[in-house]
């Protein structure tokens, strides 16, 4: 078996703040919910404590492959499709990465299309970690609405549609704080934009800009029922395929102290989705390192908070490599581009189904 193990490790940092408070009543009902006996989040990381998976504390950030396949020739190795997959912190400390990652987007897709020879077939897809942003625009409006820009209040009744209030549903109509508040211009009835679309960069640039107006996260909630099979049917049909890895990258500045949905469920859904073979999925995590050593993010400011739950649910999966969410804009940019190797070799160890 072939290990590739990369270090990167950036200098700088850059921290945004800023709250509101919300409560959705929407709730993550459709996850799958389906333990397995074998499945332990945290136990499969490397027991050192400090959070970062690689087993010598010093917190250097690894990108650590160690892809399936014994190459015995049983199978079809190597995969022609990619699904990516972004799951997107809401919350009200989220503005400036979000920003961060907007920016990077075009140079990581460039890297890929030029490293994975074989697979040029991409689907990309973006999910906020909230039930409904809208609301908090609503809230708002009473006051003349100072930080929901583009947003017309009390003319919003037949702007969103049912899959725009459902969990884990592709954002195509971001509303909130920071967001857009308009609709991006996907493909009608499509949550999720195909790589031969012209528009790609900027319809990410828009559905990635989520707002940043909520004080609680449920991420697991959230990622959980993007995958579900009832959301695979109806709000996000079409983006999953038997046939392509899938690539999630988790943003957040905080842990998941919110969801109804376990980290080891939320693992459960993810490796159900892909056929149960976890080789298939590569987990990039921008994460809070608070209290991690040598973090960059400092514990002096109120965000962001130590995320020991989502640092080791990243750390679960074999494919995986992780970054402090306190680098700044060529920080974010380094890690995109040595995540390609990471994509790369997952790639070509793939065995699809059947």
């Amino acid at each position: 078996m072939r290990r590739v193990v990369c270090i990167l490790s950036l200098p700088g940092a850059l921290l945004s703040l800023g709250c509101s408070s919300s409560d959705p009543s929407a709730s993550a009902d459709d996850t799958n919910t389906t333990t397995s006996p074998t499945t332990s989040i945290g136990s499969e990381g490397d027991g050192d404590g400090d959070g970062d998976g690689d087993g010598d504390g010093d917190g250097d950030m690894k990108l650590d492959v160690a892809p399936a396949g014994d190459g015995d020739g049983d199978g079809d190795m190597g995969c022609q499709k990619v699904d990516f997959l972004f799951v997107v912190d809401s919350s009200g400390s989220m503005s400036e990465h979000q920003e961060k990652l907007v920016a990077v987007f075009p140079g990581f897709l460039d890297a890929i299309q030029n490293t994975l020879d074989e697979a040029q077939d991409y689907h990309v897809m973006v999910i906020d970690t909230d039930g409904d942003a809208a609301e908090v625009c609503e809230w708002w409006c009473d006051l003349g609405n100072p930080f929901c820009s583009g947003y017309t209040c009390d003319d919003n009744t037949n702007v969103w549609g049912v899959c725009d209030r459902t969990w884990g549903a592709g954002v195509v109509h971001p509303m909130g704080i920071d967001a857009a508040n308009a609709a991006c211009g996907f493909e009608m009835g499509q949550r999720w934009i195909a790589s031969d679309n012209p528009d790609i960069d900027s319809l990410f640039s828009c559905a990635a800009k989520v707002g940043a107006s909520h004080t609680d996260e449920w991420q697991f909630d959230a990622l959980a029922a993007s995958l579900s099979p009832t959301r695979l049917a109806d709000c996000n049909a079409g983006f999953l395929r038997d046939d392509a890895i899938l690539v999630v990258t988790f943003i957040t500045d905080e842990d998941d102290l919110t969801s109804t949905t376990t980290a080891a469920q939320t693992r459960d859904a993810l490796v159900a989705a892909k056929n149960g073979d976890d080789t298939a999925i590569v987990m990039l995590g921008i994460l809070s390192d608070v209290g991690l050593p040598n973090a960059v993010c400092l514990t002096t400011e109120s965000f962001p908070t130590e995320a020991p739950g989502v640092q080791d649910f990243v750390g679960s999966f074999p494919n995986e490599a992780r970054l402090s969410i306190c680098e700044d804009e060529a920080g974010f940019a380094a890690f995109f581009q040595a995540a390609v190797t990471t994509v790369a070799d997952t790639c070509e160890a793939f065995v699809p189904v059947g």
